[in-house]
């Protein structure tokens, strides 16, 4: 899965659908704005999981099936 942030000097970013090498080399990434500087923190940390979505849905189901109430009857 291509990444759609990167993290430049410790700040998270949108390569704003350039690779990152352009978004560098041109400083045209996405930063700044406040809605979209949160949208981006959160998309780049998902992305350092380096999990997929499925992988996400899987722990998340696991998780909901680990916590329910066990029937001691």
């Amino acid at each position: 899965m291509d990444r759609l942030t990167a993290r430049i000097d410790g700040y998270s970013h949108g390569k704003c659908g350039r690779n990152l090498d352009i978004a560098l080399k041109n400083k045209s990434y996405n930063r700044g704005c406040f809605e979209c500087t949160a949208i981006i923190e959160r998309l780049c940390e998902y992305e350092d999981t380096g999990l997929t979505p499925e992988e996400i849905t899987a722990m998340k189901a696991d998780n909901k099936r680990l916590h329910e109430p066990v029937d001691t009857v």
